[in-house]
């Protein structure tokens, strides 16, 4: 079995695969003595939340379980038959956490105090109100517009960021100054092996490096050459 390097003991994976408690013939699951260590804080979790349903906290028979198993249904019913939370295009900051993801401490906090009286309320004012949230969306979409359009326009036509004489192409990154010459056909790469196989037939003479900033670490693969 595998062993952690650090201590020597088995990984917290092949413990979790091994019984939750000491198993005997007809003996229920010790919920108190013997616990498997990968195990022991969901079970003390599960000792604390199922308690009201278990006839003895430190002992889960085969009846018992079955008992809270039924007792739990209808939530785990309500659990699947949530619908997926759709985030419509217009809102342009994310969540990051679910509503389970708060704990429960935290949420019996929301629900003891007067958010949700007053989430009713700012959501009655949002749907009866002026669509402001929407008006900045627009406004913020006919800047980008505004900026960044035409440049858009002339490129889907002739190319110009990519072929222009007097200015670098759209694909291009800077100068290489090396040797005390410059080079200012440089593009990133990001497989050397890959580039270098195909790049082989152009019978040009490239210069793959690594270039980072002064006290900053390299990026994991950027290249340039």
């Amino acid at each position: 079995m595998p062993l952690t390097e650090q201590t020597g003991l088995l990984e917290t994976s092949v413990l979790a695969e091994l019984p939750l408690s000491k198993a005997g013939p007809d003996k229920p699951l010790d919920l108190v003595r013997g616990i498997n260590p990968a195990w022991q804080d969901k079970v003390n979790r599960f000792v604390r939340l199922a308690g009201p349903l278990l006839r003895d906290t430190a002992a889960l028979t085969r009846e018992d379980w079955r008992s809270v198993q039924d007792r739990l249904a209808p939530f785990a019913q309500a659990t699947a038959a949530k619908p997926a939370v759709t985030i419509p295009p217009s809102v342009t900051e994310q969540p990051t956490k679910a509503v389970e993801d708060l704990g429960e401490e935290r949420i019996d906090a929301i629900l003891a105090g007067d958010v949700p009286a007053k989430f009713a309320t700012l959501a009655d004012e949002d749907l009866n109100g002026p669509a402001a949230s929407t008006d900045i969306a627009n406004l913020e979409r006919l800047v980008l517009y505004y900026l960044h359009l035409y440049r858009l326009l002339t490129n889907f036509v002739n190319f110009s960021e990519f072929y222009a004489n007097d200015r670098k192409a759209a694909f291009q990154s800077g100068s290489l100054f090396i040797d005390g010459r410059s080079c200012h056909l440089c593009l990133p790469v990001d497989n050397i092996d890959n580039h270098a196989a195909i790049a082989a037939g152009s019978e040009l003479f490239l210069l793959y490096c690594t270039c980072t900033r002064e006290k900053t670490p390299p990026p994991p693969t950027r290249k340039r050459r």
